[in-house]
């Protein structure tokens, strides 16, 4: 059922030990290729190292928050950082409401813990609409 790119590279930014675990994991099993960093600044400094296809994005982290880090990416001078799919990631499973999270330049919200259908659904969905 996944229909992604083999070859598809994934940042993954997420602060808490036992939730970097868990999407490992799924990742793996998924046979998608990750890098797992902990905070928005490190985010910034791997985007300007390596390419990525998509970025989970954890939206409330310590240093700085997913928010932030989403409008620092959006409003990068380098076009290839710029346009990266990002997809929010959150526990709070009442946050309904996705405006605040489209409206600061993420493309996709997806709660904790994450669903694989869904997660795979969301990337497939950024990933065409990228290419």
């Amino acid at each position: 059922m996944n229909n992604l790119p083999p070859q598809l590279r994934l940042l993954v930014v997420e602060d808490d030990d036992i939730s970097q675990f868990l999407i490992n994991k799924l990742l793996t099993d998924l046979h998608i290729t990750f890098v797992i960093v902990s905070n928005g600044p490190e985010a910034l400094e791997i985007l300007r190292l390596e390419a990525f296809d998509a970025i989970l994005m954890d939206i409330e982290m310590p240093v700085m928050s997913g928010f932030e880090a989403t409008s620092i990416i959006r409003n990068s001078e380098n076009t290839d950082i710029k346009n990266i799919p990002i997809i929010g990631m959150s526990a709070n499973p009442f946050e309904i409401a996705q405006e605040p999270y489209l409206e600061i330049g993420m493309n996709e919200y997806i709660t904790k813990p994450i669903h694989e259908l869904e997660l795979l659904e969301k990337l497939e969905k950024q990933i065409k609409a990228k290419e």
